[in-house]
């Protein structure tokens, strides 16, 4: 799934600038907390429940800007499938204990 946002970052206000940076933080830390339950990849239920929280919560503070507030569920999937390559188990590792 390739999502096409539309946005320039040079066009960014520096308040906007700073409202991403800020909730890339927020939602990078969600995910880190989240991915740390154990069989976490394992639980559908618990990987819905966090990208619901980053589309209703996190991604929630573009509401402002149409192209990036429409695309909000299409970025939280884009957002899981990263986060799971990122932190997802790896073969022939044996899970922290």
């Amino acid at each position: 799934m390739k999502v096409k946002v539309g946005v320039n970052l040079s066009e960014l206000s520096r308040e906007q600038l700073d409202l991403l940076v800020q909730t890339t933080k927020d939602v990078l830390e969600s995910i880190r907390q989240e991915v740390t339950q154990v069989d976490f990849w394992n639980k559908l239920p618990v990987q819905k429940r966090l990208k619901g929280h980053i589309v209703s919560h996190r991604l929630a503070a573009f509401r402002d800007n149409a192209a990036l507030f429409g695309k909000r569920m299409a970025l939280g999937q884009k957002i899981m499938e990263l986060a799971f390559h990122l932190y997802g188990p790896r073969p022939g590792l044996a899970p922290l204990r």
